[in-house]
């Protein structure tokens, strides 16, 4: 039965992995596109919703669930616990808040008021993104430190990704398409860990 589980295991790991890759690549495909907040009538498309709802959405969803199941299996006991829950609550209720967030411009295309009005509705969804991002970063953090403890990866992997987490919260700006590819390479690496190990 231990074999079973073991052998179903190693072959799990991977195939979560190779999701999780595809998702960051549509992530940042889809950042690289997206036009900033607030939006102006004419960053709005047809496309808009649709990209949201099928590519944005799901591709941050996919990476955080994918990534809390790596850290459970790379930390040890509470802190690996810790990490993963917190990592997969705030994920989905992010993943869930910024498909809302778009819903309503996909009735405002082609009417400058209304995008105005959106863009000033919208801003009541801002300290629910800032806390599921806090909750996130919390989680992914607590899961480093719980990598540190259980020696499970090179010791300069979590120093390295504790360091990107104080930048990226303590910079009072947006770090654009730089921050997601920083954070794109910390959640390849502690997937790949995970996947080795």
């Amino acid at each position: 039965m231990t074999s079973t589980l073991t052998a179903s295991r190693a072959r799990a790991l991977p195939a979560l992995f190779a999701t999780v890759l595809t998702a960051l690549v549509a992530r940042v495909g889809f950042l690289a596109w997206e036009p900033r907040f607030p939006l102006r009538p004419e960053d709005l498309t047809a496309a808009y919703w649709p990209a949201n709802l099928y590519v944005g959405g799901p591709a941050f969803l996919l990476t955080f669930l994918g990534t809390a199941v790596f850290l459970v299996v790379l930390a040890r006991g509470v802190l690996a616990w810790a990490a993963g829950v917190l990592v997969a609550a705030g994920g989905i209720l992010f993943s869930l808040v910024i498909v809302a967030e778009a819903l309503p411009y996909a009735y405002a295309v082609g009417d400058p008021a209304e995008v105005e009005r959106v863009n000033q509705a919208t801003a009541a969804l801002v300290p629910t993104i800032v806390g599921t991002q806090v909750a996130i970063g919390l989680g992914v953090a607590i899961g480093l430190v719980g990598m540190l403890v259980a020696r499970s990866v090179p010791r300069w992997f979590p120093i390295v990704g504790l360091l990107y987490l104080v930048v990226f919260f303590a910079l009072p700006v947006d770090l654009g398409l730089p921050g997601e590819l920083a954070q794109t390479a910390l959640l390849v690496g502690i997937g790949w860990f995970a996947v080795r190990r």
